[in-house]
């Protein structure tokens, strides 16, 4: 083997991150960068073989690597021998046994599946005990209860099996293995959206990386037209981060700023007006900052700087403007370019006060 595999010795137990989205954009961007911190360098000449370690697998039907979407790469079919040519070439460039390949292709989906496999098996959590006490003693399903899969288990494997296991054991079975399903349905989706992503991944490792503009497909939220995520996204952001301002950014334009204490005199507003449970998930981050409270209407809570503008005098604007929450560091000073960098009134009293 040429190249150690990261997830031999970063997907212990006891390290695994547990994701929400696990197959999501923001988790394969993760993945990704662990991958690289820790593979070799890139170059061009093995650049390739980081797209297939990370891409590639092996066909279920074939135990082969994927060569063709086709029922005629089928053992005994016509285009068979041309995935035993591309299997045992591929094998050959990766220095690895054909036996072995499996192991060192295919990458990201494992380590997906991995982070999957942190979370989806604690079927006796506090919240699935809660959902399931109204129905206590009515004889509903647990989940995981097929009994024709059981069935073809018992008749396969019962010859080889002293005893019979119990109920649990068969659910968590089943359940495993109807995972396994689900997942492998999902590979062409992480295939088709984190194609891009890799090779973005690797063209930014490359040696003229500094001297091209990499970028791959935009968000759709970040398109002029769509909708801007939900100030439910913004509030996961600040209790995940520790954040409490964000400036808002539409087609590389500042539009504002969205700090946790407008978010909740937001809310209370709307409660208020309503009487009844805002749902974040209807809402949008344009809406807060169009809904600003009256009372702070004409306040400045934010000042741009240059990047390079002196420590002193960027720090001195927290005690000249009390209400100034957050100086934005950008090239120029203004808001027309890039914003570089956040400076809060907590990191000015911090500064002042250094332990």
């Amino acid at each position: 083997m040429t190249q150690s595999d990261p997830l031999d010795t970063d997907l212990s137990s006891s390290g695994r991150e547990v994701v929400t989205r696990a197959f999501g954009a923001e988790n394969r961007a993760r993945l990704l960068a662990r991958y690289f911190a820790k593979t070799g360098t890139v170059t061009p000449e093995n650049a390739w073989q980081q797209v297939y370690r990370l891409l590639l697998w092996i066909d279920r039907t074939t135990s082969l690597a994927h060569c063709y979407e086709s029922d005629k790469a089928q053992p005994g079919r016509v285009w068979y021998a041309r995935s035993l040519a591309f299997h045992d070439w591929i094998s050959n460039s990766l220095g690895v046994a054909p036996a072995d390949l499996g192991e060192n292709i295919d990458w990201l989906f494992r380590a997906v599946v991995t982070d999957l496999a942190a979370r989806a098996f604690s079927d006796r959590t506090a919240t699935y005990v809660e959902q399931r006490a109204p129905y206590d003693g009515r004889g509903f399903p647990e989940p995981g209860e097929d009994p024709e899969l059981v069935g073809i288990i018992k008749e396969s494997l019962g010859p080889w099996m002293t005893e019979d296991p119990s109920k649990d054991v068969y659910r968590k079975l089943t359940r495993r293995i109807h995972a396994y399903v689900t997942q492998e349905n999902k590979r062409k989706n992480l295939v088709g959206e984190g194609f891009e992503d890799v090779i973005a991944a690797v063209l930014k490792r490359l040696p003229f990386a500094s001297r091209i503009d990499i970028r791959n497909r935009s968000l759709l939220h970040d398109l002029p037209g769509f909708h801007t995520p939900p100030p439910s996204h913004v509030v996961a952001l600040a209790f995940e981060n520790g954040f409490s301002q964000f400036p808002v950014v539409d087609d590389g334009q500042f539009r504002g700023l969205v700090t946790e204490n407008e978010i909740i005199r937001w809310l209370g507003r709307r409660v208020k007006a309503n009487a009844f449970e805002v749902d974040l998930r209807q809402a949008f981050v344009k809406t807060v900052l169009k809904e600003k409270d009256p009372t702070t209407r004409g306040i400045s809570i934010f000042r741009f700087k240059r990047l390079d503008a002196p420590v002193e005098e960027v720090m001195s604007l927290f005690s000249m403007e009390p209400t100034l929450e957050v100086v934005l560091l950008t090239q120029s000073g203004s808001k027309h370019t890039r914003i570089e960098g956040i400076i809060t009134q907590w990191d000015a009293a911090r500064y002042s006060n250094p332990r």
